[in-house]
């Protein structure tokens, strides 16, 4: 099978277009910035993350509910369902694993917040300030995340205040959670750059930019080597776990730890509803790690898309939908590049 063939039965590599317009509301129907997006925002209830996730139909369970192999993924699913409804954490680097989970859970869950709907593109940025803040927003940013123009200004500002010593954190996640799309600077031909370019220009003109790239002593970026998932994954450190092999009380956790390793090497499933978890990993395992595909983690501009709501012959799944899913997967993120 070619590449072209692959595109067609089973993945569609999506540039940043496609993205531009559904971060601009174009799928929402409204005007972006018009009198009916200030007025949901003027009249957006008070309500806690918690039932907001309920009324989807999202419950994520509690630190105390799982097992030590289950926290990882789990967390990794709220975090995505966060970023579904423009829920952004950063600074999280100082607290473990469990740490974090329990803040959200103890915390941030039960924190009433205006219930602004996703399509007006209202971003909320959080930083959780437990357990160093003892009722000051600085002290744990002071500690792990302030650099020394920072140190030195607060120092400045509050002579007699001595400041915490810099620590640095113990933990690596915050490179890798979930981010709002940045603003378009353009507009964008969606069409014209997915065009299967017959007359091969584009090769063409890639040559030409490397011939005036080697004439300035700069190196283009390699093009996406075509590539079983798997293999990528491995040199990463990440192994997934056969399914023979899971139990059910694990499978969500793995799942999910699946789907957030898989995004960051910038493959995404899509159109999963119809199928239950242990379906999902299964199709995944035989299918979506072995098949070749042009892993774009680093590149900015486009991802892989698996799309499983198609059979495995290419045709559309007549299955109804066993899970609303889809909404919380992980989704492109245009930062990707370096992540690893």
């Amino acid at each position: 099978m070619d590449q072209d063939e692959r595109a067609a039965s089973g993945g569609l590599v999506v540039s940043f277009a496609l993205f531009l317009r559904r971060e601009r509301g174009q799928d929402s129907g409204m005007e972006p910035w018009g009198d009916e997006y200030f007025e949901m925002f003027e009249n957006a209830p008070s309500r806690t993350p918690r039932e907001i996730f309920a009324d989807r139909g999202f419950f994520p369970p509690s630190p105390e509910e799982l097992a030590e192999g289950e926290l990882r993924g789990r967390l990794w699913e709220l975090l995505y369902a966060c970023a579904a409804q423009r829920f952004y954490f950063y600074h999280t680097d100082h607290l473990d694993d469990l740490e974090f989970h329990h803040w959200l859970h103890r915390d941030w869950l039960e924190e009433p917040i205006d219930d602004i709907p996703p399509a007006m593109l209202m971003n909320c940025h959080i930083a959780p300030d437990e357990p160093f803040c003892a009722g000051s927003d600085n002290e744990v940013w002071l500690r792990f995340y302030a650099d020394e123009a920072d140190r030195a200004e607060m120092a400045a500002d509050e002579p007699g205040v001595p400041l915490p010593p810099h620590e640095t954190p113990a933990n690596h996640r915050d490179r890798f959670l979930p981010v709002s799309t940045p603003p378009p600077t353009s507009e964008i031909d969606y069409e014209s750059m997915m065009d299967d370019d017959p007359l091969g220009l584009l090769a063409v003109d890639r040559e030409i930019q490397r011939l005036r790239a080697a004439e300035e002593g700069r190196k283009l970026p390699d093009a996406p080597d075509w590539e079983a998932p798997a293999k990528t994954l491995q040199r990463t450190g990440f192994t997934p776990m056969p399914p023979a092999e899971i139990t059910p009380e694990a499978l969500p956790a793995l799942l999910w730890e699946l789907l957030h390793e898989l995004s960051l090497v910038g493959f995404y499933a899509v159109g999963t509803n119809h199928l239950s978890d242990g379906e999902l990993y299964d199709a995944l395992w035989r299918r979506g790690l072995r098949e070749d595909a042009p892993l774009v983690g680093s590149g900015k501009h486009a991802g892989w898309f698996h799309d499983l709501s198609e059979t495995e012959d290419g045709g559309p799944s007549t299955r109804t939908a066993v899970i609303d899913r889809d909404w919380r997967l992980p989704q492109w993120r245009y930062d990707v590049a370096g992540n690893r």
